[in-house]
């Protein structure tokens, strides 16, 4: 039972992606060093004998991520929307539509068959750092009840990864 945080892959340099109906608008790709990223995280995990699963934030940067990773470890992707990236602006949470669980498995291969997402995933309001922790910290504990003897790697962004590491009592 080992846990893992990983923050999204990097993404290209002010750029955003409208995928039509594969992405929601203004979802952003990662880049090409992103890529490449994720499979060092991926081999490293391999190597390290990671046998668990990789719950990701919904979001298409993490789940691409989590998506390469998938790949070099063989593990299943639970869309878990705990570590969903903060919700800072009001523009933010009137435009974006994110991917529901159908087309989550349409377009990532290794999405776990079956799983929970409820839909919208996302907040209502706009969330402080406090928010995120406890947003976290719930989540925590449900992966700890359904997951707790397995390895995880979660998958986040920069404050749900804060989070976590917070949850985890991790030093930086």
């Amino acid at each position: 039972m080992r846990r893992f945080i990983t923050r999204h892959s990097q993404i290209p340099d002010g750029s955003s992606y409208d995928g039509g109906h594969l992405f929601p608008e203004g979802e952003t790709l990662i880049s090409e060093l992103g890529s490449e990223q994720a499979h060092y995280v991926g081999k490293r995990l391999r190597e390290l004998g990671f046998n668990g699963v990789i719950l990701s934030s919904p979001y298409v940067r993490t789940m691409l991520t989590a998506e390469i990773i998938a790949e070099e470890t063989g593990a299943e992707i639970i869309p878990f929307a705990p570590v969903h990236e903060i919700f800072r602006r009001e523009s933010q949470i009137k435009t974006y539509r994110g991917l529901n669980a159908e087309e989550l498995k349409k377009s990532f291969a290794h999405v776990k068959e079956s799983f929970e997402l409820p839909y919208p995933w996302w907040p209502s309001e706009i969330e402080t750092q406090g928010d995120v922790q406890k947003r976290v910290d719930a989540g925590v504990r449900l992966a700890e009840s359904l997951y707790g003897d397995a390895d995880i790697l979660y998958v986040g962004h920069g404050a749900s990864c804060d989070a976590l590491v917070a949850s985890h009592n991790i030093k930086k």
